[in-house]
């Protein structure tokens, strides 16, 4: 029988007042405990909704705006570093696919090289498709004659001499990358480095370590002088 037909009325106005205050009573609390059930149902409905999409916010990965220098004038030197940096924006900027690669990289062009590189870009059979092929024709163009010998020779004649360490390691690293196409053994690069090193403590904490790779080695002689200021 329900306490809100017809019969529940009546038989509940037959009922003494205490009789009655007490099925009132029972009645609200199983009415404020229906409530507060549906409120919790609710409440864990919404968070199930709402947690899959702080899981994907914390997962999705997010581009990174990185600030490339313009390529003024098209010096071989100039090239190597400018390709270097964009691949980096490149990469950071997740940029899916080949057209926009290569339109940030025109992008990063200027001079000579730009007007060269929008000039293939609209000339039909000619035009870029892809961020590599036009490092390619960069170099091509406007890198100096017999640039892969020039390089490599500058990275085997390197040395320290009085330059600061920091700045010894830079250069390596920047001849390392001029010769990425076509780049030296592991051997030869850790040997060239090793006896490149100024005569000093640093030295010979490198020769007694021995370590590998070209990295590891630059890394044992800056964090051994960083030591020594300290």
């Amino acid at each position: 029988m329900s306490l809100l037909g017809p019969e529940g009325v009546q038989h509940l106005a037959a009922q003494d007042p205490e009789a009655i205050g007490a099925r009132l009573e029972a009645f609200m609390s199983y009415e404020n405990a229906l409530l507060e059930h549906l409120q919790q149902k609710m409440s864990a409905s919404f968070a199930s909704m709402a947690s899959p999409s702080v899981t994907d916010d914390s997962l999705r990965s997010k581009s990174l705006m990185v600030s490339v220098m313009v390529l003024e004038e098209a010096d071989g030197k100039n090239l190597l570093l400018c390709v270097r940096v964009v691949v980096m924006a490149i990469a950071s900027a997740m940029l899916q696919t080949q057209q926009q690669r290569v339109a940030l990289a025109i992008s990063k062009l200027g001079g000579r090289a730009r007007e060269w590189a929008l000039a293939c870009g609209t000339s039909g059979e000619a035009a870029i498709t892809s961020r590599v092929e036009l490092e390619l024709q960069l170099s091509r163009v406007f890198s100096p004659p017999n640039q892969a010998y020039r390089v490599r020779a500058r990275f085997l004649a390197a040395r320290q001499g009085n330059n600061e360490l920091v700045d010894f390691v830079q250069e390596m690293r920047f001849l390392i990358t001029g010769m990425a196409a076509d780049p030296l053994p592991e051997a030869v690069t850790m040997t060239v480095f090793m006896e490149g090193l100024r005569t000093g403590l640093a030295r010979m904490e490198v020769f007694r370590v021995q370590p590998s790779p070209l990295e590891e080695a630059e890394d044992v002689a800056m964090n051994f002088k960083s030591a020594r200021l300290g």
